[in-house]
């Protein structure tokens, strides 16, 4: 018997059956609550980040979707992308599509795809890299100078927004993750 490739409206436009849960990931931290800086004893900012456990919602969506409408390009395209736009009541950059599965079933003789999603969501801030803004160089009138002491010591120092040297301690944040419209996964 060869089975066909057939929607199953029945089964497709069954609305995605959820789960939600928390677990907990460690992000690297340079500030506390409040935007003050880790520092050390002295003053200066820490070397490596502290890491601090985050209780993150992850929501498992399952639904059943026609033959190829996950293709491996569009799970490609999805897969590790932050929402473009609000999401769920999520702003834009705070939901994160960390897995994408997809097990093709036979149900009465026709075969149609069951799409497993796990979307991970912080609350309180974006999927994004936040590190000091610091080097051994900062700007000077137009030239690179080193951070180094009277006898001549290189040194690690901090870095306002335009890299001229600044006592405080100033954050960057990147956007290391890319975007996606959450609109495609119809849940």
């Amino acid at each position: 018997m060869t089975l066909q490739a057939h929607p199953l409206p029945s089964l497709v436009g069954v609305k995605p059956y959820f789960v939600r849960r928390t677990e907990t990931l460690y992000l690297p931290v340079w500030q506390d609550r409040d935007g003050n800086p880790y520092v050390n004893s002295a003053g200066a900012p820490l070397i490596k980040p502290v890491y601090e456990p985050h209780a993150v919602l992850c929501i498992h969506g399952e639904m059943y979707r026609d033959l190829l409408e996950f293709t491996d390009i569009k799970i490609a395209s999805l897969i590790d992308r932050v929402n473009a736009a609000p999401w769920r009541g999520f702003p834009a950059g705070q939901a994160w599509i960390s897995e994408i599965n997809t097990k093709r079933v036979t149900i009465n003789g026709y075969e149609i795809d069951r799409v497993d999603i796990i979307v991970r969501c912080l609350a309180s801030r974006s999927w994004q890299t936040i590190i000091p803004d610091m080097g051994y160089y900062y700007m000077e009138g137009g030239a690179r100078k080193a951070f180094q002491t009277s006898d001549g010591f290189q040194f690690l120092g901090n870095l306002d927004a335009g890299a001229a040297e600044d006592g405080a301690q100033n954050m960057l944040t990147f956007n290391y993750k890319g975007e996606a419209n959450f609109a495609e996964l119809r849940f």
